[in-house]
């Protein structure tokens, strides 16, 4: 797991389903091998790496963000805990951070569990992948 490569955390293996990917790529742009989730990314599994990391000590929560401390990427947001979604075409609050940190740990909001999770920088989800 790439996260390996950073994290020192034993890897979170969530409840998720692979599909085997072997992509050439066309012309200017490079192939793709390997492994990647079937489904999109819920709360739930992203809040369980978020708890693991933090109990490991390898990110902390400074402001509205998580931010890596250790490794490759220490200094590097992975996660925006106030984004605030969108108001468009009926939706309230549509796609809002949905992972709250409180009394030090992340919890989901209550019936968001199974959402897809939203406000993930590239180096949160490198890091969970």
């Amino acid at each position: 797991k790439i996260a390996s490569q950073w994290l020192t955390t034993k890897p979170v293996e969530p409840n998720m389903t692979w599909v085997d990917i072997n992509d050439p790529g066309v012309d200017g742009y490079e192939g793709f091998v390997g492994q990647m989730s079937k489904y999109e990314t819920t709360n739930a599994q992203y809040c369980q790496f978020l708890n693991a990391a933090l109990a490991a000590s390898e990110i902390t929560v400074i402001g509205n963000y998580v931010k890596c401390t250790t490794g490759f990427y220490a200094g590097q947001n992975y996660y925006q805990i106030n984004g605030p979604g969108y108001n468009y075409d009926g939706a309230v609050n549509g796609g809002a951070s949905r992972i709250n940190y409180t009394q030090g740990s992340f919890k989901v909001d209550d019936g968001f569990e199974n959402h897809p999770v939203t406000y993930v920088s590239w180096y949160g989800a490198t890091a969970f992948a």
